[in-house]
């Protein structure tokens, strides 16, 4: 978590005058709407569990907003951000949504027809299954072409990381000059060629 700094208290570094970001050499700007330290202490454990290697590891992939995604469109099905709902509806929509996020719409029917003490209809049970099986054929359709694109770049990256251990030589550089009006002046850029051994 960055450092909370106020204009009394200022706990980041200045880069000086002589940096290419544009900010300091137009007159240091005064800290504004800083949060207090009592807030800071109380989001700083929240940013360290968001922030923990494992937690990371498992997100490297990019294949969990899907679940998320899902599990809110049921809830938002059950009760819809645009008309007003009672806080005992949206409890019932959330309890709905994660026992048919977890068990199906068949499952869930019928454990809530037992546990209200009467047996599921065969209706209930056909139709909850034609459901359930048109959702899984929607789910398997779209998304698994697009975590097969994602696996891929997954891939790729990984790949990419593992050729900046092998040897290289270069074979030229050429220098680009120009206007940079994002900067207020001239930027440099420097590309490599590079021909990369396959010789292990």
């Amino acid at each position: 978590m960055r450092r909370p700094s106020t204009a009394s208290v200022p706990r980041d570094r200045s880069p000086g005058v002589s940096t290419t970001v544009p900010w300091p050499r137009m007159g240091l700007l005064p800290h504004q709407n800083s949060l207090p330290d009592f807030v800071c202490k109380a989001l700083e454990p929240v940013f360290t569990c968001l922030s923990d290697e494992a937690l990371l590891e498992r997100c490297s992939d990019g294949i969990t907003q899907n679940s998320n995604e899902s599990l809110h469109a049921l809830i938002w099905e059950q009760a819809p951000k645009s008309q007003h709902n009672s806080l005992r509806s949206i409890e019932r929509a959330v309890a709905e949504a994660i026992s048919r996020f977890n068990q199906g719409l068949t499952s869930s029917n019928v454990e809530v027809a037992e546990n209200l003490g009467y047996r599921a209809g065969s209706c209930l049970v056909r139709r909850s299954l034609e459901k359930d099986e048109a959702r899984l054929q929607r789910s398997q359709k779209g998304p698994l072409r697009q975590y097969c694109r994602q696996r891929k770049a997954g891939e790729a990256t990984r790949a990419c990381w593992g050729l900046r251990l092998q040897p290289w030589s270069a074979l030229g550089r050429r220098d680009i000059t120009g206007q940079c009006p994002l900067l207020g002046g001239c930027c440099a850029l420097a590309l490599f060629v590079v021909k990369l051994s396959t010789a292990t």
